[in-house]
């Protein structure tokens, strides 16, 4: 807590990252989520979602990682109540309507061909995929032209189910936020999904074993 704070930032951590990644799936997380954050909710549609954003001058973002992918909002502080909400209605029952689904998808893949043609992107996937040979994080989280492509509703939607467990979920605040007051909010939201059975295991170490070009 910050004292004083006249903003605060809130995120929501699911863990799993790349050891929930294979070939076939990679970029499905992302897709799924930037879906849900940006169709609005099962209560707000996309419009009246982002007008209610605008209008208490939150915003809101998700992002995968290795290790995680990531839930993440700001708002003023006294503001934080009704931006978690929205937040936590993303995760828990977004629109995800097809139209949107659709954009997601175009979206994705141009950022990836734009990845695999670019000198800079070509180097960076390069090094990835040989550093991290057989390793979990050299499957990508945009993932690839083949395995973004096929990509349907119903995918996004079982995917955004096997993540809604407590079990799986980390919330962060920072700022002048009461912390009964966050688990208060957290109780009458995140809290209500299933515990789930995931448990986490650390990432192997890469090895190197010989010199690789």
């Amino acid at each position: 807590r910050t004292a004083g704070a006249e903003l605060c930032a809130m995120q929501l951590y699911i863990r799993g990252g790349a050891q929930r990644r294979t070939e076939a799936t990679a970029g499905v997380e992302i897709m799924a989520l930037r879906t849900a954050a940006r169709g609005g909710t099962a209560e707000l549609g996309k419009q009246a979602f982002h007008e209610r954003l605008d209008a208490l001058g939150s915003d809101l973002d998700v992002a995968s990682a290795n290790a995680y992918s990531v839930v993440a909002a700001k708002s003023l502080t006294e503001q934080f109540d009704a931006t978690f909400r929205l937040l936590a209605g993303v995760f828990m029952q977004p629109a995800m309507p097809a139209t949107e689904v659709e954009l997601v998808r175009q979206q994705q893949l141009s950022s990836i061909k734009r990845r695999d043609v670019t000198p800079d992107g070509r180097l960076a996937l390069l090094v990835r995929k040989t550093v991290y040979a057989g390793h979990p994080w050299a499957k990508l989280a945009a993932g690839t032209v083949e395995s973004v492509t096929p990509l349907t509703l119903a995918d996004l939607k079982q995917h955004l189910t096997g993540m809604r467990v407590t079990s799986r979920l980390v919330v962060v605040v920072v700022g002048d936020v009461a912390v009964d007051k966050v688990r208060a909010t957290v109780r009458e939201t995140l809290a209500k999904l299933p515990r789930g059975d995931y448990k986490h295991t650390a990432v192997p170490r890469p090895k190197f074993t010989a010199a690789r070009v």
